[in-house]
Order: structure tokens, then C-alpha cells, then sequence
């Protein structure tokens, strides 16, 4: 399978795509770091993820708080009629107070992924991966005992992909 991912060399993302490249998958990685803003690159990984069969939408922008939602969108236009599917990662933090950028944004790729899932004609797969604190670079500030670690979500990822129905939306946290 050929899997592309934002934001995948660091955190949850570098988590990910070393998981699914030690189970034989091809990972196409769209990061800052090989010229791959979602703010700026967004039709460039749209259009070079073309070919994947699955597209994680992982990376989030401090500059733009609608980037990923606006990535989300112009895969979706792509993909809608395809038999591909989409994984958003979105966060906790989207059900509760929505004054801090991250937690808008989330909550508006939140609003949008459960739109699309609804569309009574859309064929491509939609999951929406919603955990608690990751341990990254983020949440340095959080509790460590809270923390779900970046290989134990990458893990729930590739067990919501392999399952043979759709998994619309796996939340899951430590309290």
C-alpha cells in the first residue's frame, strides 16, 4: 500500500510512517523540511498524493489554524469518488474550550470530516482519529501519566485502516 502523510518525520507522523514502512508500506512523507508547508504546498500534495491509496492528514500550522482543514477539503474533492481513503488526526482538545488557535482549528477539521461523512454519495473511506496528549513536542508541559505515547496511537491508526468496516471516528485518552 502507499500511504501519504503530512507532517511525517517528526512526532505521531514519524511514528506512523516508521510503523507502516516496517509492515512493507510505501510512505510518501509531505514535511516543512522537504518543501512541504500545508499552507503553501497544498496543491502539490494533493496532486503527488494522486497515486497513494491512503493520505494522513497529520500536520497542523501555528500560522494558519485552517490549513489542515483546508487540505482536508482538497483531498476530499479528489478522492470522494475513490474507493481511497482519508485519516485526519485531530485531537481532544476540539470538545472542549475552543479560545486557544489549536483547539479551533481542530474543531473546525472536526466540523468539515463529519460533514464529508455524511454526504450520501461520497465512496472513499473517512477516519477521524481523535486521541488525548501525544507525547510530542506540543504537550511538553502535560503530565506525563496522561500522555499516550506517539507508537501506541500510530498502532490504533493502523487498527482502524486494517479493519474491514469503516471506522468513522476512534477517540481514546488517558484521564
Amino acid at each position: 500500500m502507499k500511504i501519504a502523510i503530512t507532517g511525517s518525520t517528526n512526532g505521531l507522523g514519524g511514528a506512523f510512517s516508521s510503523l507502516m514502512e516496517q509492515h512493507g508500506h510505501e510512505i510518501i512523507g509531505f514535511n516543512r523540511s522537504n518543501g512541504y508547508d500545508i499552507i503553501d504546498a497544498r496543491e502539490q500534495i494533493v496532486q503527488q498524493a494522486s497515486d497513494c491509496d491512503i493520505f494522513v492528514n497529520n500536520a497542523w500550522s501555528d500560522i494558519d489554524i485552517m490549513a489542515q482543514t483546508n487540505l482536508f477539503l482538497k483531498m476530499y474533492d479528489q478522492w470522494k469518488f475513490t474507493d481511497k481513503t482519508i485519516v485526519n488526526i485531530n485531537s481532544k482538545t476540539h470538545y472542549g474550550n475552543t479560545a486557544r488557535p489549536y483547539s479551533r482549528g481542530k474543531k473546525m477539521l472536526h466540523r468539515e470530516a463529519f460533514l464529508a461523512m455524511n454526504h450520501p454519495d461520497r465512496e472513499c473511506r473517512l477516519i477521524n482519529i481523535t486521541p488525548g496528549y501525544v507525547d510530542t513536542d506540543r504537550v511538553k508541559s502535560v503530565e506525563d501519566s496522561t500522555k499516550l505515547s506517539r507508537e501506541e496511537v500510530a498502532g490504533y491508526i493502523k487498527w482502524a485502516l486494517e479493519q474491514p468496516v469503516e471506522i468513522g471516528e476512534l477517540s481514546f485518552w488517558r484521564d
